[in-house]
């Protein structure tokens, strides 16, 4: 299968395997199903073999995985799923035999669009993919990185995609992120988001659409509220 020549999708959602892929889930679930919330689905990895997507993005290779899951057990189910899956799956280089839809992720184009030699993770990859194909409306789910008392987490994975977020804004694409997931500290209050103003912060916005800041009063600031 060649990536088929594609029309540039309005709405999509990135869905990777972080705790915030249940935003997702509720997301659909509550609002008239995935059709209606999104024109096109990008799984990454395993939730390629999980949800209804219409692309898979997955860059360790396909023999890469399959072999893996001979030792461990949360890599065991790709070799089933792989054979199956109907849409393309986008890799680095492509297993016909393993994953008879995989295609060659077009590299080339997407650093000749985003100018930057930076992709050290599969959400990065996926992100890339949207800003070169002019996607409108992307939000993420599950592209979690770090957890309160994680001190192990994946930052560098983190820092390659809100840098390429920064890039789609800059380009005029809306972001949003799952309520519960840490990309763009999403998951905090937003009176944390802001550092040296000691949690006091109040974002309001004008009826023009303007940002409105306030500050509270200290000793009402760490009150949880």
């Amino acid at each position: 299968m060649a990536l088929p020549r594609r029309n540039s999708p309005k709405r999509v959602a990135i869905v990777a395997m972080g705790l915030s892929h249940r935003d997702y889930v509720l997301a659909c679930a509550s609002m008239g199903g995935r059709w209606a919330q999104f024109d096109e689905v990008w799984a990454i990895n395993a939730m390629g073999g999980v949800i209804d997507c219409d692309l898979v993005f997955m860059m360790d290779t396909p023999d890469y995985l399959t072999n893996k899951g001979e030792t461990n057990l949360s890599l065991s189910g790709y070799k089933s799923w792989l054979s199956r899956v109907k849409v393309p799956v986008l890799t680095s280089f492509p297993n016909k035999d393993l994953a008879p839809t995989s295609v060659p992720y077009p590299l080339e184009d997407v650093l000749n669009e985003i100018r930057y030699p930076y992709l050290n993770g599969t959400v990065a990859y996926a992100v890339a993919y949207a800003i070169l194909t002019g996607v409108k409306e992307l939000s993420l789910f599950g592209c979690d990185y770090t957890y309160p008392g994680d001190r192990h987490g994946s930052e560098s994975g983190r820092g390659n995609v809100e840098f390429l977020l920064g890039i789609a804004v800059s380009r005029g694409m809306d972001i949003s992120v799952a309520q519960n997931s840490s990309l763009l500290d999403t998951n905090l209050p937003e009176r944390e988001k802001f550092y040296g103003y000691e949690g006091r912060v109040r974002l309001g916005t004008s009826s023009s659409g303007e940002i409105i800041v306030d500050f509270e009063e200290k000793s009402n600031a760490s009150d949880g509220s």
